[in-house]
């Protein structure tokens, strides 16, 4: 008995002495050739134990890209160059749309490219990026959409209220818009400022 124990520790050293050499073994079916030497694992849906009913592991290799898509009136107002806004990588990583493909239903896929490698597990779940369709080039003046009105002629307005039940109705011209937000010219430069207070939804 004595003398079978010690084989078998001897051939399970050698086993082991030889698995460390050879190294993990698998079919050949299950081996993805990477030409660039090195690639990232994008998804692993695949349970220790359970068959594999779907792709187990996702790989990419080369830059990782975001992809959404946007609706055609939309997407008509973009451009391939144009700035994009990640959330996810604040404010230092220079994003930009790379391509503009059509997709499902209408839709066009928008494909942004960054000028920094970005980290898969940073961007896990939702990713928000914001496009930069236009840009102001300067600090200008904003006031919430719904502080803005059209009359009948035409002509824009913003109502301001100063002290406790002044409200003076000034007439803007207005410009860019974004997050809820439009920018305005008051006709009278110094009848809005940075501290004046808007009505919203006024008439």
């Amino acid at each position: 008995m004595t003398t079978a124990r010690a084989e078998l520790a001897d051939a399970q050293a050698d086993l082991a002495d030889t698995e460390a050499r050879i190294g993990v073994v698998l079919p050949r079916s299950e081996v993805v050739f990477v030409p660039e030497g090195s690639a990232t694992v994008l998804s692993v849906s695949g349970q220790v134990g359970r068959e594999a009913q779907q792709a187990v592991v996702s790989l990419g290799s080369g830059d990782l890209v975001l992809r959404g898509k946007t609706v055609a009136g939309q997407a008509a107002e973009l451009r391939v160059g144009a700035t994009a806004n990640v959330d996810a990588l604040g404010d230092g990583a220079a994003c930009s749309v790379t391509a503009l493909d059509a997709a499902d239903s209408g839709r066009t896929q928008v494909t942004v490219g960054c000028d920094t490698d970005l980290d898969p597990a940073a961007l896990a779940g939702t990713v928000t990026a914001r496009l930069i369709r236009e840009s102001t080039g300067t600090s200008v003046l904003c006031v919430p959409i719904g502080a803005v009105s059209e009359r009948a002629d035409g002509t824009t307005t913003v109502i301001t209220l100063t002290g406790t039940d002044t409200l003076t109705r000034v007439e803007v011209t207005v410009g860019l818009e974004a997050d809820g937000y439009v920018e305005i010219r008051p006709n009278d430069p110094d009848a809005i400022t940075r501290d004046s207070v808007v009505i919203v939804g006024g008439q």
